[in-house]
């Protein structure tokens, strides 16, 4: 009797004592997500990748991460830095490491969006910032958060757009309204040389009609085989038919023109649509760039790129302190200190390096914008046609929603989704050299056995090759 009593009393000591280690452990553990997130010492990973020869975007993730290491000695929050250039290792090497390292958990990216995408859907949840409501919207729920983002423009002539009486909604333009322009020319008599520039936008105009030109990282476009297979079968012979209504259809011509010069001419007006390249958005904000603004009319080309940097999260974390880390690097704060420091370097009153992704409150001052985000000029140094083009990039950027979620859908476009159009040309190139009957082409036939074979050939190719890279 003595016996069983004392084994239901130790019995009970144990239980007593499991639960209360149970109780200290959960203490110290919160959930995020679907991780349990313990509040521990493990090192959090700071990673980045910089080219010596990009000196813009590179001193920009140097000054980041230097604040980064700042804040967490001060706040004592263990950190690793791991440091990398295109000197010290080749860039697919350094990717292979730091995705390995990847599974250790606690690591921030600090790099181009463009090198983050194999690491995708391996991010955190955002949402649970703090500063993630004053993102710009066209700007959440995306893999990276960028730390500022840079477009450059491509340029009308405003001599060709009166030629055709053509009239564009502002001084800077989206892409797509660029590409609605010059069908409108078309229209009224444009005749476009067909070559490797022309060709591309002709396709962009009708990825664009069929809601495909931007296509991100989190598409589900490629998990339907057959609506694929339609839908660029479709844009295909679209595009075939653009080119037999509008374009000289002499095939020799044609097929001389295709795989060279960037230059858009209008062989009607004998003009060449484009003028001087611009530079970048940024420039816009920078006096020293600017330059016979009546004569132009800007646009924003989604497809000609700069190095940003961008902040990524991976979602394994064990060391909860991450986020006061990532709090303080995604803020309006981080984002004034080094444009502030950039200024000092250039002595420039209204340049900044990359537009901010925020809604624009503290640094309103720093912009000189006014509360209804219009430039002030405080300097009286720039002029009036300056000072308009300014708030029409802000107008573009932040204030038009329409408008700022297609310059962020253009900066976010997936490099390997955009190999839609690459395809659409192979195809068109081959259904035109098919139907060259002499000198001219014919008319597609929906009937056509060959053409549709080959059709249906380089569309499955296309699939294979994504399906390989994601």
């Amino acid at each position: 009797m003595y016996r069983r009593i004392t084994a239901i009393l130790l019995i009970i000591i144990i239980l007593i004592l499991i639960t209360m280690l149970s109780s200290c452990n959960s203490g110290n553990e919160k959930t995020i997500g679907e991780n349990i997130v313990k509040d521990s010492n493990d090192k959090i990973q700071l990673w980045y990748y910089i080219y010596k020869d990009d000196m813009l975007s590179s001193n920009i993730i140097l000054e980041i991460v230097s604040y980064a290491k700042s804040f967490c000695a001060k706040n004592k929050i263990p950190l690793e830095v791991f440091a990398y250039d295109d000197e010290i290792l080749a860039h697919k090497d350094y990717i292979f490491k730091r995705n390995l390292a990847a599974a250790n958990g606690n690591m921030i990216i600090i790099e181009d969006k463009n090198d983050l995408t194999d690491l995708a859907k391996h991010h955190a949840d955002y949402t649970k910032l703090e500063n993630y409501d004053k993102l710009i919207d066209g700007y959440k729920n995306r893999y990276v958060i960028p730390m500022g983002v840079n477009y450059l423009v491509g340029t009308l002539k405003n001599e060709i757009l009166q030629y055709y009486n053509v009239t564009p909604s502002d001084k800077l333009i989206m892409y797509t309204e660029y590409l609605n322009i010059k069908q409108e020319m078309k229209k009224k008599g444009a005749k476009f040389l067909l070559n490797y520039g022309e060709f591309h936008q002709l396709i962009d105009y009708y990825l664009y009609l069929n809601e495909v030109l931007f296509i991100d990282d989190g598409t589900d476009i490629f998990s339907n085989n057959s609506e694929i297979e339609a839908l660029i079968k479709e844009i295909a012979i679209e595009v075939y038919d653009d080119i037999l209504l509008y374009y000289n259809t002499d095939f020799k011509t044609i097929n001389e023109n295709f795989n060279y010069g960037f230059d858009i001419i209008d062989n009607n007006s004998e003009m060449s649509i484009s003028a001087k390249h611009a530079g970048g958005i940024d420039y816009f904000i920078d006096p020293r760039y600017m330059e016979e603004l009546d004569k132009k009319t800007f646009y924003i080309d989604p497809f000609t790129r700069m190095h940003t940097p961008n902040f990524f999260m991976h979602k394994k974390i064990t060391n909860g302190r991450i986020y006061e880390l990532a709090n303080y690097l995604i803020s309006e704060d981080i984002y004034s200190r080094y444009e502030e420091l950039d200024r000092k370097l250039y002595d420039n009153f209204c340049h900044v390096d990359y537009m901010p992704v925020f809604k624009i409150d503290k640094i309103k001052e720093l912009l000189h914008l006014n509360e209804d985000l219009e430039f002030v000029n405080k300097l009286n140094t720039t002029s009036q046609e300056v000072i308009d083009l300014i708030n029409n990039v802000y107008e573009v950027h932040v204030k038009d929603e329409e408008k700022s979620k297609e310059a962020a859908d253009s900066f976010f476009f997936d490099d390997q989704a955009r190999r839609i159009n690459h395809y659409v040309k192979l195809i068109v190139l081959d259904i035109v050299e098919r139907l060259a009957d002499g000198d001219k082409l014919e008319k597609y036939d929906p009937n056509n056995v060959e053409i549709n074979k080959i059709m249906d050939d380089k569309i499955k190719e296309l699939i294979l090759e994504y399906n390989i890279r994601n």
